[in-house]
């Protein structure tokens, strides 16, 4: 199982403290970090998630990765969310399976 998120940029490590559901990072164009969030999906995480996706900017870097279980009760907008992040294979997204994504909001 998936039960640990870690993110780097340039080989360093990105000091964030993961939880279960989706973790997303947020760097500035020097690539350090900006923010972090934690969205429970496994729990009610869903609709917070979609209202973070839509106030990202166009064309906005974003680094997922999924820790634990993250899709029993993600909901369908979430998913989309997701593939407004450039996610490719999150429909396929097994119970308690890892996922990672170095995505660009609305981008190609």
């Amino acid at each position: 199982n998936g039960d640990t998120a870690a993110f780097q940029v340039d080989g360093e490590d990105i000091d964030v403290d993961a939880h279960r559901g989706l973790n997303v990072v947020l760097l500035t164009q020097e690539g350090a970090l900006e923010s972090f969030q934690n969205f429970d999906t496994h729990a009610d995480g869903s609709e917070a998630f979609v209202s973070f996706v839509g106030a990202l900017a166009s064309n906005r870097l974003v680094l997922l990765g999924i820790r634990d279980e993250a899709q029993s009760n993600m909901s369908s907008a979430a998913v989309s969310a997701m593939k407004q992040l450039g996610a490719t294979k999150i429909d396929n997204l097994p119970y308690r399976g890892s996922y990672a994504l170095i995505g660009v909001k609305d981008g190609p």
